[in-house]
């Protein structure tokens, strides 16, 4: 149904000129440097997940379309249909665009955000997500208007850039116990997933979670080896706005890693209570500190997961790229 709603934003908002998934047509030189062009109009694409958020997604979507098309510009509108889509969409998107716009969650933003990387082309988040920790990290607007402000108008920001081997990640690593959480969620995932969905798997890797046995590595020092799990952040934020990394900071060139010396649930349990009550690394021991590159393996098999997605196994190295990812927000507000 989702799908539907939107293909038919699709079709109205480009007079049956473009079709989803196919790279859109352009008039201009590839090679010719953004701009509004000689008649005033810009081009701007949206890519957008049809499975991330609610019905309100093609409510939002046709309201930007309404607006950007008001103001004599061109929005093209491509749909995803799995994983991979979104990289593949960004990667087509042609030189010269405005602006793109990101209809989806974390995910989504990654996926685009990493097709992107080495272009003069920006991105807006609009929140349709889950948790959307990006971008209310970086405060994106959430309504049509201030969305729209911001592809016309807005300032430009960047972000450091995580790097696992070939992969990105723009939020978090999550090494052992929340990486299982995920991969139970998208074993069992059907269309657009919210907070409740993952009371489930949260509650049976509670149980049945055996902690490994890590050993982690920062900027080459050993700074932690024994059982636990590991959280590695690129921003602050964290699902339900846990503060796990306060210090974190988009733009410092760093990531902030967090160890979780853990061997069973009750230990599990005071290490949330500590988060929750903003005293991580004082009342239960977590390991913390910042560093440019990270090593984490182990002698058994352990999950990975990059901003809410299953990525594999350990080991893995994660680096940082300092303000790769180009994004735009709305301008600061004046006084009167």
């Amino acid at each position: 149904m989702m799908r539907q709603r939107l293909a038919n934003v699709v079709s109205w908002t480009a007079g049956g000129r473009v079709d989803a998934l196919r790279r859109p047509r352009h008039p201009r030189d590839s090679s010719a440097p953004p701009s509004d062009g000689a008649s005033g109009a810009a081009q701007f694409t949206a890519i957008v997940n049809p499975v991330s958020g609610g019905a309100s997604q093609a409510a939002t979507l046709r309201a930007v379309t309404r607006q950007i098309r008001a103001a004599g510009h061109e929005l093209c509108v491509q749909l995803t249909r799995g994983a991979g889509d979104a990289t593949r969409l960004a990667a087509a998107v042609p030189d010269g665009t405005r602006a793109v716009l990101v209809v989806g969650g974390d995910g989504t933003a990654r996926e685009v955000a990493s097709a992107l990387v080495g272009r003069d082309i920006p991105m807006v988040i609009a929140r349709s997500g889950t948790e959307n920790l990006l971008a209310k990290d970086l405060e994106m607007p959430t309504s049509p208007a201030d969305l729209v402000e911001a592809l016309l108008h807005g300032e430009r920001c960047h972000s450091d850039i995580g790097r696992a081997g070939e992969r990105r990640f723009f939020v978090v690593a999550g090494i052992g116990f929340d990486a299982e959480v995920v991969r139970r969620l998208h074993a069992r995932r059907d269309g657009h997933i919210d907070h409740l969905d993952y009371a489930e798997p949260i509650w049976r890797t509670f149980w049945t979670h055996r902690f490994p046995h890590l050993d982690v590595e920062a900027d080459g020092a050993q700074v932690y080896s024994g059982p636990g799990f590991a959280i590695v952040n690129v921003v602050p934020r964290y699902a339900v706005g846990l503060p796990i990394a306060p210090r974190a900071r988009r733009d410092d060139g760093l990531l902030d890693l967090t160890v979780f010396p853990c061997s069973n649930c009750l230990r599990l349990l005071g290490h949330a209570a500590a988060v929750m009550l903003g005293r991580n690394g004082d009342l239960n021991g977590a390991i913390m500190g910042q560093a440019q590159r990270i090593r984490i393996s182990s002698p058994q098999s352990v999950p990975v997961q990059l901003d809410g997605d299953d990525a594999g196994t350990l080991p893995v190295t994660l680096t940082v790229e300092p303000s790769r990812a180009l994004f735009l927000r709305l301008p600061a507000r004046r006084g009167p």
